[in-house]
């Protein structure tokens, strides 16, 4: 399911995020790149339906991978180039 059309990002996208350990707000907006002038900035301003699905899958994850840290390689895999 899409959470946001103008950048086409995915429930997907977020869960792989929220593993990853991205899931503060301010690290989506950034990674997600919500806040630039290519997004019409309604993902940016309701960014808790992101973090919920982000926490969902961060809680899901846990306990099976254990703690990790991601690298900035991995997050820009995630993020992708938006």
């Amino acid at each position: 399911m899409y959470l946001c059309l103008c950048k086409t990002i995915t429930e997907t996208e977020v869960e792989q995020l929220g593993r990853a350990g991205v899931v503060g707000a301010a690290d989506l907006i950034e990674v997600l790149g919500l806040d630039d002038d290519l997004c019409c900035g309604r993902c940016a301003i309701e960014i808790e339906e992101f973090q919920a699905v982000a926490l969902a899958a961060q809680a899901e994850g846990a306990h099976l991978l254990g703690p990790t840290a991601p690298n900035s390689g991995e997050l820009a895999q995630i993020g992708g180039a938006r």
